[in-house]
């Protein structure tokens, strides 16, 4: 009896020690969502591989659907009056990170990098046109595209769980977006429109007036116009991996 007692607290002991001197299996893949993301209408998958000990590459693709709890206000003028937005596209980020120091495969700890990203979202917009100088009303039916390019860089911070498991927090990701506004008229609007629907865009994002000051719609035929946009880009958040 004695004897098989100290057989196993032998084999215990051997057991914890080759575990403690095996070194952590270096999984180079992860795979990571945002939990929470789906309440605001979106969906959102990630997938990061290791290329060095410190450095990597990771794909996020998401889909914006017409429903969630946020939506963009719609216009609210003496000129315009629009129901809300609720664009859907898809929205596709390659990015590189470079970890600030080697831990546990993929990785853990304050990371840094670059990132782009491409969106294509696009709504119908519905609602009423009062014409200031005809004094006359119109019905909008006008179909809206917005297609974006953003380049910026990131840090963040990646919070082991376990063996597979860890957070990623996305502290901060400033950068600058390029993109387009298309519009697509469905029915006949006044030339004074677009003047207008610009004075609405400056009244809904006050805070990016500085920016919005330069969108300036060209008509590209009687029922199609462009506006160029430049502004700044902010990211940021959270996501669940796994590693394998």
């Amino acid at each position: 009896m004695k004897k098989a007692l100290l057989l196993s607290i032998l084999s215990l002991i051997t057991t914890i020690t080759v575990a403690q001197n095996d070194p952590a299996k270096q999984y180079k893949n992860t795979a990571s969502i945002n939990p929470f993301i789906f309440a605001f209408g979106n969906v959102q998958l990630t997938y990061e591989r290791m290329l060095t000990k410190t450095m990597s590459v990771d794909l996020e693709i998401g889909a914006k659907l017409p429903i969630g709890v946020m939506k963009i206000n719609g216009f609210d003028t003496p000129s315009l009056q629009t129901d809300d937005f609720g664009f859907k596209g898809i929205v596709i980020t390659p990015t590189f990170r470079w970890y600030c120091s080697q831990g546990i495969a993929p990785q853990s700890g304050f990371y840094i990098g670059g990132y782009y990203r491409y969106r294509n979202m696009s709504d119908n917009v519905t609602g009423n046109y009062h014409s200031s100088t005809a004094g006359t009303d119109t019905p909008v039916d006008l179909d809206i595209s917005l297609n974006t390019h953003t380049f910026g860089c990131q840090i963040g911070y990646k919070l082991p769980l376990g063996k597979h498991m860890d957070i990623d927090f996305l502290i901060a990701g400033p950068g600058v977006t390029l993109g387009q506004i298309k519009t697509e008229q469905n029915s006949d609007l006044p030339d004074e429109f677009y003047t207008d629907l610009q004075n609405s865009l400056h009244s809904n994002f006050q805070f990016l007036d500085s920016y919005l000051q330069e969108i300036v719609f060209d008509k590209v035929d009687k029922l199609h116009s462009n506006a160029n946009l430049v502004f700044p880009a902010f990211r940021y958040g959270f996501k669940v991996g796994y590693s394998f």
